[in-house]
């Protein structure tokens, strides 16, 4: 199923269908283009000219290269290594790096990251301006290590690592982006799989669309768990409240409800006698740091907000392209200042909105290089995850995200109420 075979005392990696090789969509400026990397998917960013670099051109000097793990069931593969930007020759080196992108390694120090960089936007005067920078992006269309055929989730979990679902591949990938590490978690028990949250003690549920279940795996895969076969038609989003229950969004009944991490049922959320309180394909959820379940309501174009009891506070939302309206929204995800961000499917962005639903801005466009975004995760370190791509999400990029006072200090959160 992997189609990998890896040796340990050299450089060399045999991948079956080499040629293969997905040859993305057209990039803004800032992108830069996917470089031909073999051994570590995760390393070198991309070039605005659609220039490829390949590692062999890059680290023909080098010896060690960067690590991927492979979990699936009871087999793993291990190779440790480490790759250093002083190998790179110095002719490539000064023909690589410019002004507008760089070569960085997904363990380099911030300061060394270059690319897009939005000034940070003020919504309002004297209160707190939210910017992005633009870091790098991983990914492209495949099977193989690093590849996706369609992400539609991204769950931040420990350790700098990230969580992704590949509902076709029928897999999730734990990416370290600190280390250039890949596990990729495929027991046979998993079968397209939707989305994830984290659990207490790092355990891991994931939503199965076609088992019509949900999973409960420990953090090295490990199936401990399964509920839901008798109850969920396509269960999608997925996420933990503060109480440790779980939200879960069904495209198939067009209904979200609260269950115990056992799988007893608590809830559904909402009144379904009341029209303004049903769903048409909730997709995702999230739930802020006050302890709010927001829930994208795709087929309605709505954001809707519940208290932590399930009941209905506030929805936000209409058909369209303008400030206060979306089309078919999709992730959604939360900040530390409560501000809901929304993967605006079909018009291409990202967009934020505080806790009460105003309009703040709109973070990412197509201008951006975003399409069609689908999951998201805001780490605790503020770094910005999204799945995107045109039929199907087989990229994920990464923005840092900035929060300054209007006077351009620093702002430090003592607490929050």
């Amino acid at each position: 199923m992997i189609g990998h075979s890896y040796s340990f005392g050299c450089v060399e990696q045999q991948v079956a269908n080499q040629n293969s090789r997905y040859k993305g969509s057209p990039l803004d400026e800032w992108r830069l283009a996917r470089p031909e990397d073999e051994r570590s998917p995760m390393s070198i960013r991309r070039h605005p000219c659609k220039q490829r670099v390949t590692f062999s051109d890059v680290f023909a000097q080098s010896k060690d290269y960067g690590s991927i793990n492979i979990r699936q069931g009871k087999e793993r593969l291990d190779a440790v290594t480490a790759i250093n930007e002083t190998d790179i020759p110095d002719d490539i080196k000064n023909s690589i790096n410019g002004d507008d992108w760089s070569l960085v390694t997904s363990s380099s120090d911030n300061s060394m990251h270059k690319g897009h960089s939005n000034q940070t936007f003020s919504h309002d005067p004297g209160d707190i301006s939210r910017g992005e920078e633009f870091i790098r992006a991983f990914g492209e269309k495949g099977k193989g290590i690093g590849d996706f055929e369609d992400a539609k989730d991204v769950t931040f979990f420990q350790g700098g690592k990230l969580l992704i679902t590949d509902f076709v591949n029928g897999r999730i990938q734990m990416c370290n982006v600190k280390e250039t590490a890949i596990t990729v978690i495929a027991p046979d028990e998993i079968n397209q799989p939707w989305a994830t949250c984290v659990l207490d003690g790092d355990k891991i549920a994931v939503t199965l669309c076609k088992r019509k279940q949900v999973l409960i795996l420990s953090k090295d895969g490990e199936v401990l768990n399964s509920f839901g076969e008798d109850i969920f038609v396509c269960p999608s989003g997925i996420a933990t409240d503060t109480k440790g229950r779980l939200i879960i969004c069904d495209t198939g009944t067009n209904k979200v409800s609260m269950f115990e991490q056992d799988g007893k049922f608590v809830r559904h959320l909402g009144n379904p006698d009341t029209k303004d309180e049903c769903f048409s394909t909730p997709r995702y959820v999230c739930v802020s740091v006050n302890g709010n379940i927001i829930v994208s309501d795709s087929g309605n174009h709505k954001i809707k907000i519940f208290n932590s009891n399930g009941d209905l506070i506030n929805s936000f939302g209409s058909f369209g392209k303008g400030d206060m309206q979306l089309k078919y929204p999709y992730g959604v995800c939360s900040n530390i200042f409560g501000d809901i961000y929304v993967a605006d499917h079909y018009n291409s962005r990202i967009s934020i909105f505080n806790r009460d639903g105003e309009f703040i801005r709109h973070l990412l466009t197509g201008k951006n290089g975003l399409v069609h975004p689908q999951g998201l995760t805001i780490s605790p370190d503020n770094y910005l995850y999204v799945t995107h791509g045109h039929l199907k999400a087989t990229e994920i990029v990464i923005f840092k995200l900035t929060f300054k006072s209007s006077d351009k200090s620093d702002c430090n959160i003592i607490s929050y109420v």
